[in-house]
């Protein structure tokens, strides 16, 4: 099922997304600060990457996880939809978007986020 794992502080922009992720039957959920050192594998499934693969990259002391979201189980059009739809809001973009990929499902929350920061400068 398309799922979008977020974090955004801004409580009407939260409900936004909410009422356009019930509109297009994408089910939502929270990240919090608890999840900064998990794999994105245990947060979108609940299972965990193999200790032999599994990144033991940790946050730094106090490591507040921003403004994000995390699109799992999302095909090209979906994506889209969603993206067009969240547009169309007028809602201030999200800066830290990203998908779930075989490449950066082993990563810990902090890594990913912290790439995500890389990408964007």
């Amino acid at each position: 099922m398309k799922t979008i794992f977020l974090n955004i502080p801004d409580r009407n922009k939260k409900s936004v997304i909410t009422y356009i992720c019930q509109r297009l039957g994408i089910e939502l959920k929270n990240i919090n600060a608890g999840d900064v050192d998990k794999t994105v594998l245990f947060i979108v499934s609940g299972k965990d990457v193999p200790a032999n693969v599994k990144s033991d990259v940790k946050a730094p002391a106090l490591y507040t996880v921003p403004e994000l979201i995390l699109f799992n189980e999302f095909d090209d059009e979906s994506l889209e939809e969603f993206l067009n739809a969240y547009k169309t809001s007028g809602l201030e973009r999200v800066k830290l978007k990203a998908v779930v990929t075989p490449f950066n499902i082993t990563w810990t929350l902090y890594q990913l986020v912290e790439h995500l920061k890389e990408e964007a400068r």
